[in-house]
């Protein structure tokens, strides 16, 4: 979309189609810009959902509430790892405030939403899921020899997939896809043709 941009280097972005069309684009960690669009036609600059040295997570919008996960510098907390903490707006374009503590957590992969309370963050080697919007959170499919997770989604609000990377003791690359039906709580593999 023209208009869209930030200038730089070293860049990051998320996009997030869960509810409406939501862009958040940052750079070097000191500049973010975030958009959002009701009709995905026309964007509309709204208060950010991180501060503007954090990296964002957009988790789309759940039953009215904006829901975005902050991530800070990965060098912020000590190597591969990170603080995150979630954050909430009651509407589009309306104010983020902070939902529970920050938390210390490996390098965050990806994040999503499934309902307004319930959301799962994939790290370099785990899943962590809340159930209170942040308050707390539990640790869920521990992976060993460098496990990298990614493209986690929730097309429902009890179902979701992530897709898991890791290496066995031969010393090959396994993927294995996930699934939920319990909005995290619990995760089994998927067989594949």
């Amino acid at each position: 979309m023209p208009g869209v941009s930030i200038s730089g280097s070293a860049g990051y972005g998320d996009i997030s189609t869960v509810g409406a069309l939501e862009v958040d684009l940052g750079n070097n960690n000191t500049t973010q810009k975030y958009w959002y669009s009701k009709n995905a036609t026309s964007l509309t600059s709204a208060p950010l959902p991180c501060p503007a040295a954090d990296q964002a997570f957009l988790g789309g919008v759940r039953s009215g509430n904006v829901i975005a996960l902050c991530s800070d510098s990965p060098s912020a907390v000590g190597p591969g790892n990170t603080d995150v903490r979630l954050r909430i707006a009651g509407r589009l374009g309306g104010p983020f405030a902070a939902s529970g503590p920050a938390v210390d957590m490996a390098n965050v992969a990806d994040f999503a939403a499934s309902s307004a309370s319930s959301m799962t963050i994939a790290t370099e080697g785990y899943l962590a899921v809340t159930a209170n919007a942040g308050k707390t959170w539990t640790i869920k499919l521990t992976q060993d020899n460098g496990a990298f997770f990614s493209d986690l989604a929730f097309p429902t609000a009890t179902t979701g997939f992530v897709v898991c990377s890791t290496v066995n003791n031969a010393l090959k690359i396994v993927n294995t896809v996930y699934r939920t039906t319990s909005a995290g709580k619990s995760w089994s593999g998927l067989s594949l043709p």
